[in-house]
């Protein structure tokens, strides 16, 4: 089970399937689990605080790709709200998923350029000018 993720059970001693046993991943962290566990796909605790912090992380170079920011500090998941500001400094709150995924972003700015009045346009002139 460990070797097909890369990591090692360092356990001398398997007593059953839920007696807990030492693993190392293949990024050096160790931790304790019961092989059921790691059967039903529970793996590296430490890789998964290292995937959460890599989360905020991508969340906050969307929000600057957009020209704003990510006010959270913490990554859950794509379906938990985060605050974010877009560059007018309105804030907000939506999902990961929301915003990547669907593309929006600020509804404010959004609702001020539908409602904002509109410059009369000039006519277009087609063709010369006769006098």
């Amino acid at each position: 089970m460990a070797a097909a993720r890369g990591g090692e059970c360092l356990s001398d001693t398997y007593v059953n399937i839920q007696s807990h046993l030492l693993w190392r991943c293949a990024y050096g962290h160790e931790w304790q689990a019961t092989p059921a566990q790691i059967a039903r796909n529970h793996w590296c605790p430490g890789c998964q605080h290292d995937k959460l912090r890599t989360g905020i992380d991508a969340m906050r170079a969307l929000a600057a790709e957009r020209d704003g920011r990510c006010l959270s500090e913490t990554y859950t998941n794509s379906g938990t709200y985060l605050t974010w500001q877009c560059e007018r400094g309105h804030i907000w709150q939506a999902t990961p998923g929301t915003v990547r995924i669907q593309g929006s972003w600020c509804q404010q700015c959004h609702f001020d350029s539908m409602t904002k009045p509109k410059q009369p346009r000039k006519r277009k002139l087609k063709g010369p000018i006769l006098l």
